[in-house]
């Protein structure tokens, strides 16, 4: 279990620059908050396409480009701080023979709070739990909330069930 978003991260990056397929889908475990199969499908196929291309290509390093602290109880948007997010969408650049390839990395908290003055936020021992993980030209399956910097808004992309 990951510490930090940057320790969920380094998990699942390692064992795809090792090149091991099976060890990576390990760590990005399928969740069994949305039922439906049409996205159950879409999931299922993002996990092994993702980790696929990232295991063949075996990229030689990574880093974290930046990371967005979201919000997740009541109104999701970007936390004004790091411990009131329920979610990190941490942008990630594999170093490939190609060229650099960027990821998001959506990661949530567990078990998640709902912000400032949870009285058991104190006495909770928090992990970071791999959700999702795509291009950054895709959108995401799981957190299906983006931030607009050109608007400063965050909004929902809906139920859509884009390509993996």
């Amino acid at each position: 279990m990951a510490q930090s978003p940057e320790q969920a991260v380094a998990l699942y990056a390692e064992r795809v620059m090792r090149g091991a397929f099976d060890d990576a889908l390990g760590v990005w475990t399928p969740s069994t908050a949305r039922r439906q199969q049409e996205w159950t499908d879409a999931y299922r196929q993002r996990r092994e396409v993702v980790t696929r291309e990232l295991s063949m290509t075996r990229p030689s390093t990574y880093r974290v480009v930046r990371i967005e602290w979201w919000r997740t109880c009541c109104e999701p948007g970007i936390a004004e701080k790091p411990e009131y997010a329920g979610l990190a969408r941490v942008r990630v650049a594999f170093e490939m023979s190609s060229g650099p390839r960027e990821y998001f990395f959506d990661i949530r908290k567990d078990p998640n709070c709902c912000g400032p003055g949870d009285p058991l936020g104190a006495l909770q021992v928090r992990y970071w739990t791999l959700l999702d993980v795509y291009p950054t030209t895709k959108l995401p399956l799981q957190f299906t909330w983006v931030y607009d910097p050109t608007t400063r808004d965050s909004h929902g992309i809906g139920a859509l069930v884009p390509d993996p």
